[in-house]
């Protein structure tokens, strides 16, 4: 077998696994076959937010903040969030 079709084989084999998982991390795409995973990742995200709240890094000087909870994205335009609501977070805006 060709190095291509080998490359090709494991990528469509990777696809195929993906379907049979059942949960999606909205921030990170990633995918997990147990809720408890996809939670703990989710609060992972979370926890950065507030991690970087508390240093100070996620000032709130934009006044247009994401509403996605684990999305720490601030921005001086609201025509700019709007953007990345609709770009990022498809469905919440």
């Amino acid at each position: 077998m060709m190095l291509s079709n080998l490359f090709t084989m494991l990528s469509l084999s990777r696809l195929h696994l993906r379907t049979h998982d059942t949960y999606k991390c909205e921030p990170c795409d990633a995918y997990f076959q147990d809720s408890k995973d996809a939670r703990k990742d989710l609060e992972r995200h979370k926890q950065t937010k507030a991690h970087r709240k508390k240093l100070g890094l996620d000032t709130g000087s934009s006044p247009f903040v994401c509403p996605v909870e684990w999305c720490a994205k601030s921005m001086p335009r609201k025509d700019n969030m709007n953007r990345h609501i609709r770009s990022q977070h498809p469905g919440h805006g």
